[in-house]
């Protein structure tokens, strides 16, 4: 096997990285990758987030927000400047996501309520916003450009991880349904044809 030398790794040994201090990077590693390629002009951008909020116009809660909220300004007292680090937990710390200017609790007012989705009524909302991007130098992130937002939640009681026990009572037998029902609710709003038309 490989050995461990002033912290590094050496390969063949590995070293475990939880989840918790990769998640939710994707967005903002992928605004700067559109930026560079794009040479910053106005983005479109599509965003999903599942939580547990079953009414996301009151879902003001860090436990239900967490997720898009580190991509908007916060409130003064709970936000981070982009980039640096964050304060949330003693035990995973990462780095502010955050790339929009916005403020979240803008962005909350502005969900409207689609459809139920499936029997144990899971409802999909979405929001149509504008706004300018904020500098995020640890994700190569440059400040104003406009970008259009068109972002889908999907506040559940079903388990985003799906787990043994989950099988035991049939909770998996409501993943196609939902599924299903995510994509004729999307298909027959319109939503995603008007934004495209709005923001051409």
């Amino acid at each position: 096997g490989g050995s461990l030398v002033d912290g590094k790794c050496n390969y063949p040994n590995v070293r475990i990285v939880d989840g918790g201090f990769v998640d939710n990077l994707a967005t903002a590693q992928t605004v700067g990758l559109l930026q560079k390629e794009l040479k910053n002009s106005a983005l479109r951008i599509v965003l999903t987030d599942w939580d547990a909020c079953t009414t996301p116009p009151n879902c003001d809660g860090p436990e239900y927000t967490q997720t898009l909220r580190l991509l908007f300004a916060a409130k003064p007292a709970d936000g981070v400047a982009p980039g640096n680090v964050t304060s949330d937990n003693d035990m995973v710390r990462t780095l502010s996501p955050q790339v929009f200017e916005m403020q979240y609790d803008q962005l909350v007012l502005q969900f409207k309520q689609m459809a139920y989705t499936d029997s144990v009524n899971s409802t999909l909302w979405y929001a149509t916003v504008t706004t300018r991007t904020v500098e995020n130098k640890a994700f190569g992130v440059n400040a104003g450009t406009p970008v259009s937002l068109l972002i889908f939640k999907f506040p559940a009681d079903i388990p985003t991880d799906l787990y043994m026990v989950h099988f035991e009572y049939g909770i998996d037998k409501l993943y196609p349904e939902m599924a299903q029902g995510i994509y004729d609710t999307v298909e027959k709003s319109g939503v995603v044809e008007d934004w495209l038309r709005e923001t051409n």
